[in-house]
């Protein structure tokens, strides 16, 4: 879903744009932020204080760049709440996800943090699902099963099916859900 910006905003934009060495612009035509590279995400995060706005812009970027989209995640994860990666990774994986990506912290955390929201959220939880149990079980299964120990009823309501498909038994899943 992208967000349209209001008028007051985008007059701030044109502005912090110009000061910001061009790293970002605003597309007069369709009022959205458009990057020329990753580095005009992380000035629109500091010039803008973290505005949903340059999230859209970066998902757009980095379906234009799917090589840059492993990048943009690691980005993303830095600046947002993890679990705003995992749409970026998943852009990144859509080929296949080499060892040394599924290995990276980022990855983890962005897949914890998916696991841990609430059910309202499916479609992020579907998408960590998809990343840890399809994608890159053998590098982060380790991370899930000493985060379902110190982790949510959320995380475990999503992690532990998956885990239990995957034959892994974790004590933490063994224990009744707290009420």
């Amino acid at each position: 879903m992208t967000r349209r910006l209001n008028p007051t905003v985008a007059a701030v934009l044109l502005a912090s744009a110009a000061l910001s060495a061009a790293a970002f612009e605003l597309d007069e035509r369709t009022n959205e932020i458009v990057f020329r590279s990753l580095a005009g995400f992380d000035r629109c995060v500091l010039d803008l204080s973290e505005t949903p706005a340059c999230l859209d812009a970066l998902r757009r970027y980095a379906n234009k760049r799917l090589n840059d989209s492993f990048q943009a995640g690691k980005r993303a994860r830095l600046h947002y709440e993890h679990w705003t990666a995992l749409s970026f990774f998943e852009i990144a994986f859509r080929k296949q996800a080499t060892d040394a990506q599924c290995g990276d912290e980022d990855v983890l955390l962005a897949v914890i943090s998916g696991l841990s929201r609430p059910e309202a959220e499916q479609a992020t939880v579907n998408l960590a699902k998809d990343l840890a149990g399809n994608k890159c079980w053998e590098e982060i299964k380790d991370g899930l099963i000493e985060a379902a120990s110190d982790s949510g009823p959320e995380f475990r309501s999503n992690a532990c099916p998956l885990m239990k498909a995957k034959d892994i038994s974790v004590p933490a899943c063994e224990q009744p859900p707290e009420s």
